[in-house]
């Protein structure tokens, strides 16, 4: 594999034949030869990827689970990010959230692929003032981001959706936790993951295993599905069944919500 020579020692995206240097804002060739044609079609796909500001190269990678390798250019380590598997809990208890739900899905796409959604579930509030109960859901994304990067994008996310954090553990129009990623443990100041409450909240392991029931634990390898039973006393309610994922539904006018709603309250 022949490397173009990048003059940073940069984290680079990796796609078919090109990575994305974000110090450069630009794409490095990793294929030898002369492939003028391909290299066009890259070039326009990348203009198309930068339209978007969330895009901004960000979701360039599109290739199996390997987490990190590196290579040597020009004297320079590239380390190229690949992608893994994540799943991100959705929650909100003010305003229309299956709308905002449906808007964060489209969002999250534009940072990775989108790979599942889970059932739209509804459970009371826990702690915090007297509030709504709250409607929750998980997806299922592939991601060549690294958990830090992931969760900027998600603050923004919750940011255009009017989040404001005033009142712990208060109501909020959005809320967006990285719930887990296979085969990584994150134990950084504000940010942990697997989510240090995953196995005791319903509202979050429920939609976890909808869309990963293969999800284990990374340090200790125990399945999650396993600890199900931690959470069946939990009053929690399925009030939207959702629909077979298709990436058709990213179409600019989609057809059909994503979930089937049980209860038109929501």
């Amino acid at each position: 594999m022949a490397l173009a020579t990048c003059p940073h020692v940069s984290v680079l995206f990796l796609s078919s034949k090109k990575l994305f240097c974000q110090p450069c804002a630009r794409l490095w060739p990793i294929a030898s030869g002369n492939d003028e044609e391909g290299q066009n079609r890259d070039d326009e796909e990348f203009s198309e990827r930068q339209s978007h500001p969330l895009q901004h190269g960000l979701a360039l990678a599109r290739v199996p689970p390997k987490n990190l390798a590196s290579s040597e250019s020009g004297g320079h380590t590239l380390q190229v990010l690949t992608e893994s598997r994540c799943v991100i809990g959705l929650g909100a208890n003010l305003g229309d959230r299956v709308a905002a739900f449906e808007s964060t899905v489209t969002l999250l796409a534009r940072v990775g692929c989108i790979q599942g959604i889970s059932n739209l579930y509804e459970t009371a509030a826990i702690g915090g003032p007297a509030q709504p109960d709250y409607s929750n859901a998980a997806v299922l994304l592939s991601t060549g981001l690294s958990p830090k990067a992931l969760l900027e994008e998600m603050l923004s996310i919750e940011l255009r959706h009017g989040r404001v954090r005033t009142v712990r553990w208060g109501p909020r129009q959005l809320d967006l936790d990285l719930l887990w990623i296979e085969g990584v443990r994150v134990d950084e100041p504000g940010l942990k993951v697997p989510h240090p409450r995953l196995t005791e909240r319903g509202f979050a392991l429920l939609p976890l295993l909808d869309v990963a029931p293969d999800a284990r634990e990374p340090s200790t390898d125990r399945a999650y599905a396993g600890m199900r039973k931690n959470v069946r006393e939990q009053a929690i309610h399925v009030h939207g069944f959702a629909r077979p994922w298709t990436d058709d539904w990213l179409a600019e006018s989609p057809s059909g919500r994503l979930w089937q709603i049980a209860d038109l309250g929501l």
